[in-house]
Order: structure tokens, then C-alpha cells, then sequence
């Protein structure tokens, strides 16, 4: 390619065993200059050649630079239409990337198409996505309060080593609001809570009672 020195060209092809993954692979050295000289024009000419061949990291690439205005100008509306193609074809970045925006960036903040995103995510084991869909139905956020589908989410995070959802999962059982309180497990999540530095947890590592009352109120605890 005109301009691009040989060992920039060669490094490329090297690392990458497609077409289009050699376009955005040169694409991002030419951005930061890295093993050839600086060029940001040809370097997203090169990424925007690859996204339009297909390539989901091409396309994932075409959006986060856009979306986050890095050696160019900011454009989320670009950036979502690369986003979504790249996340139709499993780009967890892209999936992640849509899902904080249709969360916060107005004027394309659109729940339904979070809780979308969040939910094809989720089904991958992302631990993240598992206990934001928690809270999805534990909120009833573009979707129907469901405290059965809360606790399932939950569990699924907690169970793949999300320290926030082990300690939300320990409240759950120790307060047995939609299902009968286990003590045992309570102690049980909040001590893995605990061990992932979870502050809350740390802070009170005492505060589970040792014998569950006949009686129990989420008021009586005081972890949180």
C-alpha cells in the first residue's frame, strides 16, 4: 500500500489470517503510529474497510472510536449502527458498548433495546450482564417485576464470581422475601462476598446472626 513501509505491512499480515482483520490491524497501527508513521485518516479509512467487509472487530472498532471521540470526532449515531452489526455476530465489546448507551447516552437512551442487549449477554455467562438483567426484573426495568427471575440472574452472577451479586444473593437469603430464608447460605454467599473485597460485606462480616429468628424483618439486619 502506498505510503505504509514494508514492515508495517508485514507485521499486518502476520498477525492477522483474514482480509479484513489485516485492514483493521494496519488500520490501528497507522492510528497510533505504532511501527509506522502516523496517519489517523488512512488508519480509519482502513478500520471502516474492514467493517464494511464484515469483520465484527472491524465493525466493534468503527463504532469505539466514534463513541468515545478518540482521533476524531464524537458521532454515537455512527458509532450504534456499528455497534449493533458487530454484536448481532457475538462482539461482547459491542454488546457491552450498546447497553451503556441506550442505559445513559441521551437522546439514545432506550431500556428496551438495554435490556435486549443485556439479556444476549447474559446467556454467554458474562457474570456483569447476569446481575444488571438481576436487576432489570428486580427493578422491573423495561420488563415485569419478577423476583423469581431477580434471584435466578442473581445466583448465575454469583456463582460465576460477581462479588456484588454474592453479597446482594446473601441478602436475598437472608431476608427470604420471595422464598424460604436459608441462614446457611446467607453466611455462605456473604462470606465469597467477602473474600472478592466487597466492602459491605467486609464491614460486616459480623452482622449475620447465628440463629435465624422465628420472626425475621429486613429491618433486623444491619448489613446493608
Amino acid at each position: 500500500m502506498e505510503g505504509i513501509e514494508d514492515s508495517a505491512l508485514s507485521m499486518a499480515r502476520k498477525h492477522t489470517d483474514s482480509e479484513s482483520a489485516f485492514y483493521w490491524f494496519l488500520g490501528l497501527m497507522l492510528i497510533h503510529g505504532d511501527g509506522t508513521k502516523q496517519d489517523i485518516e488512512k488508519g480509519f479509512s482502513l478500520i471502516d474497510r474492514s467493517a464494511e467487509m464484515g469483520d465484527p472487530h472491524g465493525q466493534y472498532l468503527a463504532g469505539h472510536f466514534r463513541h468515545h471521540g478518540y482521533f476524531c470526532e464524537g458521532d454515537i449515531a455512527f458509532a450504534l449502527k456499528w455497534y449493533e452489526r458487530a454484536a448481532e455476530k457475538g462482539s461482547v465489546k459491542a454488546q457491552s458498548s450498546l447497553i451503556d448507551i441506550y442505559l445513559g447516552s441521551l437522546p439514545y437512551t432506550d431500556y428496551s433495546r438495554a435490556l435486549y442487549w443485556t439479556e444476549k449477554l447474559a446467556s454467554t455467562g458474562n457474570a456483569g450482564a447476569q446481575f444488571n438483567l438481576a436487576i432489570f426484573y428486580e427493578k422491573g426495568i423495561a420488563a415485569s417485576v419478577d423476583p423469581g427471575a431477580s434471584y435466578h440472574w442473581m445466583k448465575r452472577a454469583a456463582e460465576n464470581g460477581h462479588g456484588i451479586a454474592q453479597y446482594r444473593l446473601s441478602k436475598f437469603y437472608l431476608h427470604g422475601e420471595h422464598f424460604p430464608r436459608d441462614l446457611e447460605q446467607a453466611r455462605f454467599w456473604h462470606s465469597k462476598a467477602g473474600e472478592q473485597g466487597v466492602t459491605e460485606a467486609m464491614a460486616h462480616g459480623r452482622s449475620l446472626p447465628r440463629e435465624m429468628p422465628s420472626q425475621w424483618s429486613p429491618l433486623q439486619d444491619n448489613i446493608g
